[in-house]
């Protein structure tokens, strides 16, 4: 298996992790914005999106990193993504979870993170002194407060083991 990305992309690394995890072979090849090879008909030809992670395993080509996620731990036969449809859904839950609720408020955390002090934004220290990403309305809970919660009943937020 070939993954395709940077090393420093969180999606890229959660690929990396799994794949550490369960002891699976691989290469990593150095693809990102900063090489200038996401827009090469080369790499558009394997993931029409030019974004990372883009995974390689023969003839097989699979982009987007849940996705890739999925198919390692299938494909390893890994308890990580349970066979059973019910327990699976404990699993996905999570990994959609993170997606659509933790993603794009920690991108914006963390860009912002990566600019000179004087560039930020006025309360972005009061953000990241809260140590926590509110999602939604002031109502519901920080994403990370649930996260949090969750933890506390299970070593594994899918608790499938």
């Amino acid at each position: 298996m070939k993954v395709l990305g940077r090393k420093t992309s969180g999606n890229v690394q959660k690929v990396l992790f799994l794949l550490e995890e369960l002891k699976q072979p691989y290469e990593r090849e150095d693809v990102g914005r900063q090489f200038n090879n996401t827009q090469t008909p080369d790499y558009l030809a394997k993931n029409p999106n030019a974004k990372v992670p883009t995974l390689v395993d023969g003839e097989v080509i699979i982009w987007e990193s849940n996705t890739i996620l999925r198919y390692i731990a299938t494909k390893a036969k890994s308890n990580l993504y349970p066979a059973d449809a019910a327990k699976r859904t404990h699993v996905e839950r999570w990994m959609d979870w993170q997606l659509a609720s933790l993603n794009n408020p920690y991108l914006a955390m963390f860009r912002e993170a990566k600019l000179e002090p004087a560039k930020r934004s006025a309360d972005f220290a009061a953000q990241a002194a809260a140590s926590h990403i509110q999602v939604g309305s002031s109502r519901r809970k920080p994403a990370r407060v649930r996260l949090l919660a969750r933890s506390a009943h299970s070593t594994l937020l899918g608790g499938v083991l």
